[in-house]
């Protein structure tokens, strides 16, 4: 699934309970007699604790075409590619179901004149309910050759999160203008990743957010640290066809371990028919085609496993992606990952 992909937890009875006591909490710090700034808290409150009750723990977004994009959570991705490369993600996820989690991704990234380092910045978007969260960071990666053909790559990420709430969705007749809109204080984020590359396979490891910064002003809401771990290979099968297994792994505190598999088809370099399955959540198909050299179209759809099948009709991601391959002197083969 994608943004604030959110794990099923089959810790329900523990969420339940610190639900009720972030309420109490909350109810307590914010004492008032302006009642349209307590009934809106409270109605943030209880939006959070459906989303809790329901297993949804984790923040980080996750994309179906996430290949395309891994400087978001690895920042030692960067410069991967040997060129200059813009992309951008957008995922509507259960679609039908309001309020439902919505995420962009942009971000560019590229070798510096000096080969052995390379810089990034990707800016993310995500919402959920009356919740935005606005984060950009700057990726900065060393890599030493490793092997005949390979690099290994070292990165590091600093950034920043933004949070706001949009009263006015829950509660539409109260007019009191300090119940429309809270805004969040900005928060530093700070991450870090390993990433080997070479023609034929990849692997790598990231922890994008080391920090765990508590937002008090929209009822201490955290950042959930997240473990990510990501292999693939690319294996000939004729002359014009070659597939393209790969697995990404997530762990994160307080919820089960998150694994999504997928297998593309790559036919000639231009076109890429993939699935993708994430266990025991979700199953999704993905068409990608290379317009010309540069440039790369692609669009997902994955459908729930869980119960919100009954309630969405799946979700949608589409993505572009620019490279700036032309400026590039002995780039001999094209990159897949």
């Amino acid at each position: 699934m994608g943004s604030n992909n959110m794990l099923l937890n089959n810790e329900t009875t523990t969420n339940a309970t610190n639900a009720n006591a972030m309420v109490s909490e909350i109810n307590n710090q914010h004492q008032t007699n302006n009642m349209g700034v307590k009934i809106t808290r409270f109605a943030l409150v209880v939006l959070i604790s459906v989303w809790n009750l329901a297993g949804f723990a984790q923040q980080e977004a996750m994309f179906t075409q996430h290949l395309d994009n891994q400087i978001y959570v690895n920042p030692a991705f960067a410069g991967s590619k040997e060129y200059l490369e813009i992309t951008g993600i957008h995922r509507h996820q259960w679609a039908g179901i309001a309020g439902a989690p919505s995420s962009t991704t942009i971000s560019a990234h590229s070798p510096l004149k000096f080969k052995s380092m390379a810089i990034g910045g990707d800016i993310f978007n995500d919402r959920i309910g009356p919740i935005n969260r606005l984060n950009a960071s700057l990726n900065v990666a060393y890599r030493i050759l490793f092997g005949e053909s390979g690099k290994l790559s070292f990165g590091l990420k600093a950034g920043v999160d933004h949070y706001q709430a949009n009263f006015r969705e829950i509660d539409r007749t109260n007019q009191d203008p300090n119940a429309v809109n809270i805004e969040g204080a900005m928060s530093p984020t700070f991450g870090a990743g390993i990433y080997y590359f070479a023609p034929k396979w990849f692997i790598g490891a990231s922890v994008p957010r080391l920090t765990g910064n508590i937002n008090e002003k929209l009822g201490n809401i955290g950042e959930a640290k997240h473990v990510f771990g990501i292999a693939g290979a690319l294996l000939p099968i004729t002359s014009k066809w070659e597939v393209r297994p790969s697995v990404q792994v997530r762990a994160t505190s307080g919820a089960p371990v998150s694994t999504d598999a997928s297998l593309a088809a790559i036919w000639d370099t231009k076109l890429w028919i993939g699935a993708n399955y994430r266990v025991k959540e979700s199953a999704g198909v993905y068409l990608q085609l290379k317009i010309w050299d540069q440039l790369k179209l692609g669009y997902a759809y994955d459908f729930p496993l869980s119960k919100l099948a009954a309630r969405t009709t799946g979700s949608h991601e589409i993505m572009l992606s620019y490279g700036f391959i032309r400026e590039v002197q002995g780039l001999v083969s094209p990159r897949y990952f």
